[in-house]
């Protein structure tokens, strides 16, 4: 108990993330949160630029589009599936309501 009391101290002296204090005073933004945003900035106009020149390779632009078009398909079955679903689970639904039914006798 006394060794994960003195890691939290430890750990919030060198780290004011981990800290309870407030950030109202503070003037500059966190540094540790302003590199991490702009490290997931960096990430994504790669990403971004790669799928852009992507399609012109011989072997990875025919991936490209293989995994679109599956893409396509999937979510194509998955709105089928859902829609089933939701009609077998209006028609259950229908099915049980009749048991509360005022109207129903045995």
């Amino acid at each position: 108990m006394e060794v994960r009391c003195l890691a939290i101290v430890i750990t919030c002296s060198v780290s004011r993330s981990l800290c309870l204090s407030t950030r109202e005073n503070d003037t500059i933004p966190d540094p540790q949160i302003l590199s991490r945003v702009l490290f997931s900035v960096a990430n994504v106009m790669s990403f971004a630029r790669i799928a852009y020149i992507l399609p012109a390779s011989e072997t990875f632009g025919q991936l490209q589009i293989s995994y679109g078009r599956m893409l396509q398909d999937v979510g194509k079955f998955i709105f089928i599936y859902f829609t089933v679903m939701i009609a077998f689970i209006c028609g259950l639904t229908s099915l049980y309501s009749l048991s509360n039914n005022e109207n129903f006798k045995e």
